[in-house]
Parts: C-alpha cells; sequence; structure tokens
C-alpha cells in the first residue's frame, strides 16, 4: 500500500508524517486490497483537518473526512471513520459472493 501525505495551508514534520505512516498503514489489516491512500492535512483557522481518499481494487474509492483541535485527534478520528467503512465495504462484498455471514 502506498501511502502520500500531503499538507494545505499546514508544514508536515517529519513526527507527524512517522504518526500517519503508522496510523494509516495499520487500514491494510481491514481490506488487503487498498492499492493507495491519499492523506490531505489541512488547518483552517483553529480546526485541524483530515482527509483519507483510499483507493480500491476495480476503480473503487472510499473517502473519510474529519476535523479536530489537534491534528493528531483529527487523524485518529479519520482514522477509525475509514476503519468502519473499509470493514462495512468489505462485508458488503463477503455477502454479494454469497459468503458465510458471521
Amino acid at each position: 500500500m502506498e501511502i502520500t501525505i500531503t499538507g494545505r495551508h499546514f508544514d508536515v514534520t517529519d513526527s507527524l508524517r512517522e504518526y500517519t505512516n503508522d496510523r494509516i498503514g495499520r487500514l491494510s489489516k481491514y481490506f488487503e486490497g487498498i492499492k493507495h491512500v491519499q492523506v490531505i492535512l489541512g488547518e483552517d483557522g483553529d480546526a485541524k483537518h483530515a482527509e483519507l481518499v483510499i483507493s480500491l481494487p476495480r476503480g473503487k474509492t472510499q473517502i473519510a473526512n474529519a476535523s479536530a483541535k489537534t491534528i493528531y485527534a483529527a487523524l485518529d478520528e479519520v482514522h477509525d471513520k475509514a476503519e468502519k467503512q473499509l470493514t462495512r465495504f468489505k462485508e458488503k462484498l463477503r455477502d454479494r459472493r454469497g459468503g458465510a455471514a458471521g
């Protein structure tokens, strides 16, 4: 999985880049087919924003957004949202294929 980190009106430090790679890298445990994740970090006044654009097989895309007072809290929140989205997507695929429920 390839991770691209972009800062909008925001400088991405090495420690933030390392934290982001570690945190977002864990998403592959919820869906194995992730090709690329684009992480967009930004700030608007006091609010910090994090957005994930997750590229999946067959051209599918999942997008998650979060805002918080700190960039680390926004990253944690967007990770949790993406985790739920990927879990639901995986269950949806399994249900369509006729896999065992549960």
